[in-house]
């Protein structure tokens, strides 16, 4: 995820902004060159408008903890929930004799020993299969749960649920359940595929969380969040739904907002689990993963690590995001925190370039520890408005604390910046 603020050290016409990555997080960068005179730091582009949001991300693991135990299976459930998941997503269908029970595919083909749709078979049926054997030996003999035996393990677990509805005539069966199993509405939420499915759930269950992929309902189709136009949000939120579901295309900080100031929670899915803390500092609601394990873990390592630096800095909880420039001297507080600079305090000297036998030169002197953290990424553009990366060998480590980058001068490479990320 690129943020763009971008510095320009040498004279030059910027070209545009990069399109946002997807599936990777960027923050924002440091110089931009030319091959012309050096000037002064100067900060463009930086838009930074805090939109309140509910404290913290919380993470939601796809089919409970589906890389360590069989997926939609009480045993992943179980295990997301003692690794410190949020929530569990959990996919629900109905059987012939109209129980929810929770499995992802139409048929029980791939994730059992038996062969056949699920809405063929009734429940003592479903529960004859072995649901564990297919992903390794040590879970034969785990079972497909009914939806009552998921709702259950939620509630004594005290974390919450997020059903997939796999249907669109399953309300009244699925409300049921919930109802029986006396979980608090606040511990359990919707994730919905079809419009006007809302109501069966919202009108019984009211104020009950209620999410969408917002694209569907509307296009048919997958867009990017973008595309999700005020007029689609105004629909999403007469139907009651409460938080919208990405899983194509990047959600920029522009569009974050965008969503949040219109009351909705965000989420995100095919994501690596190690990007979990940089989506929370970018203020996505909710993370998916399909590996809560090095979701949690990454995400308590980095909040530990960054949260010490910002309290060290003596920084508010209002002002620490990476993205924020708080002095104006044209650094935000991740490249603060790698050159090892006061956030507070704008900055006498900054990285100089000079110029020698057609090769422009930079140095950085970084903080002790900063690659444990960071990573700084030379590009270049030739003034399409694309940035791409260069090798490797043009950045140099010549100590633990400072990198030399050499780049030749060359037509087609009008502008070269450096770009720091959050170490995945």
């Amino acid at each position: 995820m690129t943020r763009t603020v971008t510095v320009n050290l040498l004279p030059g016409t910027l070209p545009a902004a990069p399109p946002p990555l997807r599936r990777r997080r960027s923050c924002p960068l440091l110089p931009t060159v030319t091959s012309a005179r050096l000037l002064s730091l100067t900060t463009l582009l930086m838009t930074a408008v805090a939109v309140p949001v509910a404290a913290g991300l919380e993470i939601i693991s796809h089919r409970g903890a589906n890389n360590l135990a069989p997926e939609n299976t009480l045993a992943s459930q179980r295990l997301a929930y003692e690794l410190g998941t949020d929530y569990v997503e959990v996919d629900v269908r109905i059987t012939s004799d109209l129980v929810p029970v929770v499995l992802h595919d139409p048929t029980v083909d791939r994730t059992t020993n038996g062969t056949g749709n699920v809405i063929t078979l009734t429940l003592p049926q479903v529960k004859a299969l072995d649901a564990g054997s297919w992903f390794s030996p040590r879970f034969a003999g785990e079972r497909i749960p009914t939806l009552a035996e998921s709702l259950a393990t939620a509630k004594a677990y005290n974390r919450k649920l997020l059903m997939d509805i796999k249907g669109q005539y399953l309300a009244p069966q699925v409300v049921e359940a919930i109802l029986q199993s006396g979980i608090p509405l606040n511990q359990i939420a919707f994730l919905t595929w079809w419009e006007g499915m809302t109501e069966g759930y919202t009108s019984r269950l009211p104020g009950v969380k209620v999410m969408v992929p917002p694209q569907l309902p509307i296009t048919g189709s997958q867009v990017t969040p973008a595309d999700v136009t005020n007029e689609v949000l105004m629909d999403l939120r007469r139907q009651k739904v409460t938080s919208l579901f990405f899983g194509f295309g990047y959600v920029s900080k522009a569009d974050n907002d965008r969503f949040h100031a219109a009351g909705f929670q965000v989420s995100t899915i095919y994501q690596s689990p190690k990007l979990a803390y940089a989506y929370q500092d970018l203020g996505i609601d909710l993370f998916w993963t399909d590996a809560t394990d090095i979701a949690v873990s990454s995400m308590n390592r980095l909040d530990q690590q960054w949260s010490g630096w910002a309290e060290a800095a003596g920084l508010a909880p209002d002002q620490a995001n990476s993205w924020q420039d708080l002095d104006g001297d044209g650094m935000n507080n991740l490249m603060e925190y790698a050159l090892g600079a006061n956030p507070l305090t704008a900055d006498a000297s900054t990285p100089q370039v000079n110029r020698a036998n057609n090769t422009l030169n930079l140095s950085l002197n970084l903080r002790e520890n900063w690659s444990q953290f960071v990573s700084v990424t030379p590009q270049f553009n030739n003034g399409t408005g694309a940035w791409t990366e260069l090798p490797g060998s043009y950045l140099t480590p010549v100590s633990p604390t400072r990198l030399d980058f050499h780049a030749p001068i060359a037509p087609g490479k009008q502008f070269f910046r450096m770009k720091f990320d959050f170490v995945p």
